[in-house]
């Protein structure tokens, strides 16, 4: 698609230069631009049966190439995801072990009663 594209804006190009700006009637025929679209043309007719009938680049041979390059791709990618899943449960362990420490340890400061009337306020430093 790209080859044809670029032939087209060449062609077009082409064209312009020879026939709206006559640059090169001095020394080349008079409508040498049609001459080489032609030219170009049949090039590209020619690339297209290369590519399109005589070499079927896209074979069982490449098919097979690309399913393996996707598998590796796949393969590495589920590596790297079990790595990072174990990384977040060991880190929500820790966070779990260290927060049931919290609440079993008795706390430093004391415990007041709410109904003790005698208790007085903590100090303040």
């Amino acid at each position: 698609m790209r080859h044809f594209i670029l032939f087209l804006v060449g062609a077009v190009l082409l064209l312009v230069i020879n026939l709206v700006l006559k640059k090169g009637e001095n020394f080349f025929i008079k409508d040498w631009s049609v001459w080489a679209v032609l030219l170009w043309v049949f090039l590209l007719l020619i690339h297209v049966f290369n590519v399109f009938v005589m070499n079927k680049f896209m074979g069982k041979e490449w098919e097979n190439q690309q399913l393996e390059k996707l598998k590796k791709q796949q393969e590495t990618r589920i590596s790297q995801l079990k790595k990072q899943a174990v990384q977040e449960v060991t880190v929500d362990q820790v966070k779990a072990s260290r927060e049931a420490e919290a609440l079993n340890t008795p706390s430093q400061t004391p415990q007041v009663k709410k109904n003790d009337p005698n208790s007085l306020p903590p100090e303040q430093a």
